[in-house]
């Protein structure tokens, strides 16, 4: 089996609800995958509202989504975020 882990929020500078901003900003979410039952290094690899796609291990992942939205009064606690992915299989290639 595959182990998907959330490392950290590297970045969120996604506008804050209640601000008018003239960019919508960007969240910057690290990941690791591992397989332990397998040798194979463990793959880091990041997504991002700008980058939302990444493949590793056969699988590629795509971030549909983060909350909770920013505010410009409170900070979002690290253990606060929930991030929306979608996994799938990647087609194998033809030899």
């Amino acid at each position: 089996g595959l182990v998907l882990t959330l490392e950290s929020v590297v970045a969120d500078s996604r506008c804050p609800v209640d601000v008018t901003c003239v960019w919508a900003g960007e969240i910057r979410i690290a990941f690791s995958l591992d397989s332990p039952a397998s040798e194979a290094p463990r793959h880091h690899f990041e997504l991002s509202t700008s980058a939302p796609a990444a493949s590793a291990r056969g699988l590629r992942f795509e971030l549909l989504g983060a909350t909770p939205l920013p505010n410009s009064t409170t900070k979002i606690a690290p253990a606060d975020y929930r991030i929306s992915l979608r996994a799938t299989s990647e087609p194998q290639s033809a030899p």
